[in-house]
């Protein structure tokens, strides 16, 4: 008896962790994202710097 509400407990425990994990991995992935847009942004703009010149 024991076992199978331990087994219940640890699968209802994994299953509702799973969502949580998944939505931190998102927002790094929407950080790195930023953060690459916004170095592609300063480049372009030192680009056209050096093109004027």
């Amino acid at each position: 008896m024991k076992r199978r509400i331990l087994r219940f407990l640890l699968l209802a425990f994994l299953t509702s962790a799973s969502p949580a994990v998944m939505h931190a991995q998102e927002g790094i992935g929407k950080k790195e994202a930023e953060r690459i847009q916004a170095k592609k942004e300063k480049e372009d703009k030192k680009a056209v710097k050096v093109k004027e010149k």
